[in-house]
């Protein structure tokens, strides 16, 4: 396989993205990315509409750029209505400007005013079932409105006004419908909902996905209902696909039942995960962390699956060969991606070596886990020198955060055009770098590790003094703390009732965010056992039913 070798684009960081640039890229976040901040800069109509027809995934924030640039009064016209909150004069916007959401809030006679207005629309049913006295009673007539409605007007409009027990050949209508997990997810994971959770509990097992069974299981475990709870979870587990749902249902089971075959099973699996760990704990058994030097040949492939957890060290000194890979470059980056895609075993373990560095070492750790075909588990700990003047639990809490973020990779884009090491979003680093008064500011300053993580720890500090458990933490880096606060304090899922505080840790909301701070926790559990501080992970999430719901904020 070809060493790929490519030098620093010289239009990253700081410098003006050209139309030439743009067209040399591959179809990409990060292209989308560059285009994204092409809109921000002086340019023509023209060049304005080419790089549009470049886009990769044509979002709202890309469009809402793109627009004042077009020059096409439609779609400034379109962008206008999008970005409007009260309610249009220009009759143009009525087809666009209406959702569930802001119509529920307008009161009656603004109601009656829209209505009028959008009467020539398709959408018109949806509002005028959301206009009368008792929609929910209506949406068991306009049952293809059903999920469209109740997902969209916010918790508070179904807690007030939809939250009714749902007839189950309502509910079998809708498991046809792909948006039906989501549903299930959205009304399980809130509290306030319980005719609706009883609904659920009517549905046959065999017929739901593993989401939508495990997620009513959860609701069974809830409300102390634990024989049928074991039904759903013994039809999640056998509908599972990945191992981590797999570990997640046997661990489910062992809580219910007590039952240490369960548990077995879990020190079977090949992943790393909160439900694996909690097994080892539990059974009394160790993880071994084998430790393995950078520099040291005598590691080779067949080492590293004698071990589920790996060490890798940097070395004290640089022994960096390859230094034309510069890994701040992203279109390096998904180029190293791609060439991995469809290698060999041999011809993969061969291209590790290429990475075998100091400086490439997030890298090398990220091709020796797909290598391994993620049975085993490499730690890192690159830029040392960035965080040597932390405390242990600060250190381990920011490794646990970027590997779960980037894998260390500082060049990383997400889909939300998050950016660098600790995947800083754009409107929160321009917010740091105004807080910190840094002159001259460029988004792409976020691909250098240095400055990436000076603004994490800085963001860090202003949740440290809201939050303390570094569980609740991760949720509020990945959702915000508004999110925290309105979706898991404000709610109190970490209450003190049986199963706690690991129900409430299936309860978040978001799937995105319950997956994402199960993660950070394990990876901050194995850190500090790196960095030999002693924690366990069983204590350290039972504290989190210490929880004061009404500090700090």
């Amino acid at each position: 396989m070809r060493f790929l070798i490519f030098l620093l684009p010289l239009l990253l960081f700081s410098k003006e993205v050209t139309l030439d640039f743009l067209s040399s890229k591959p179809a990409s976040v990060a292209k989308d990315y560059y285009i994204w901040k092409f809109f921000d800069q002086n340019i023509t109509k023209k060049e304005a509409w080419e790089a549009f027809y470049q886009i990769k995934n044509v979002n709202r924030k890309i469009f809402l750029k793109f627009a004042p640039k077009s020059g096409d009064s439609e779609v400034i016209k379109i962008a206008k209505c999008m970005k409007k909150i009260e309610f249009p004069k220009d009759s143009s916007c009525i087809a666009v400007w209406p959702t569930p959401y802001r119509f529920i809030n307008k009161d009656f006679k603004t109601q009656e005013k829209i209505l009028k207005k959008i009467k020539p629309f398709k959408i018109y049913t949806k509002y005028w079932i959301l206009h009368q006295k008792h929609p929910f009673f209506l949406l068991l007539k306009y049952k293809h409105l059903f999920l469209d409605i109740y997902m969209s007007v916010g918790d508070k409009f179904r807690e007030e006004t939809l939250n009714y027990a749902i007839p189950t050949y309502i509910l079998n209508d809708l498991k046809k419908d792909k948006r039906f997990d989501s549903f299930i997810n959205l009304a399980a994971t809130n509290p306030k909902l319980k005719k609706v959770h009883f609904s659920f509990f009517n549905l046959n097992p065999d017929e739901l996905s593993h989401n939508s069974s495990f997620m009513i299981a959860m609701l069974a475990i809830k409300y102390n209902l634990l024989n049928l709870a074991k039904r759903y979870l013994k039809n999640a587990k056998e509908k599972a696909y990945y191992t981590f749902d797999i570990d997640k249902c046997n661990f489910w089971l062992y809580l219910i039942s007590k039952n240490k075959k369960y548990l077995n099973e879990l020190l079977k699996s090949k992943d790393l995960n909160i439900y694996t760990y909690y097994a080892y704990e539990k059974m009394g058994k160790k993880i071994n962390i084998k430790k393995v030097k950078l520099e040291n040949e005598s590691f080779k492939f067949n080492d590293i699956n004698r071990s589920k957890i790996i060490y890798i060290s940097s070395p004290a000194v640089s022994i960096d060969t390859n230094k034309n890979q510069n890994i701040n470059d992203p279109f390096l980056w998904l180029e190293i991606l791609n060439s991995i895609k469809n290698m060999n075993k041999e011809e993969l373990f061969n291209y590790s070596k290429k990475f075998k560095s100091k400086k490439l070492l997030p890298v090398y750790a990220f091709i020796i886990e797909k290598l391994s075909k993620y049975s085993i588990h490499p730690f890192i700990t690159p830029y040392e020198n960035l965080l040597k003047n932390l405390s242990v639990k600060k250190r381990a809490l920011i490794y646990a955060i970027a590997r779960q973020e980037s894998r260390f990779i500082p060049s990383s884009i997400s889909h939300s055009f998050a950016l660098g090491v600790m995947q800083i979003m754009p409107f929160l680093a321009k917010a740091i770098a105004k807080d910190k008064k840094i002159k001259n500011f460029d988004l792409d300053m976020m691909f250098n590790e240095k400055k990436n993580i000076e603004f994490a720890i800085y963001h860090l500090k202003f949740l440290e003094k809201k939050l303390s458990h570094p569980l609740l933490i991760a949720y509020a880096y990945n959702g915000g703390i508004g999110f925290l606060k309105r979706k898991i304090v404000e709610k109190n899922i970490f209450d003190n009732s049986k199963f706690q505080p690991f129900l409430a840790m299936e309860m978040i909301p978001y799937s995105e965010s319950r997956k994402y701070g199960k993660k950070v926790l394990l990876n901050y559990i194995i850190y500090l056992n790196i960095f030999e501080e002693k924690e366990k992970l069983i204590s350290l999430i039972k504290k989190l039913k210490l929880f004061d719901h009404n500090h700090r904020f």
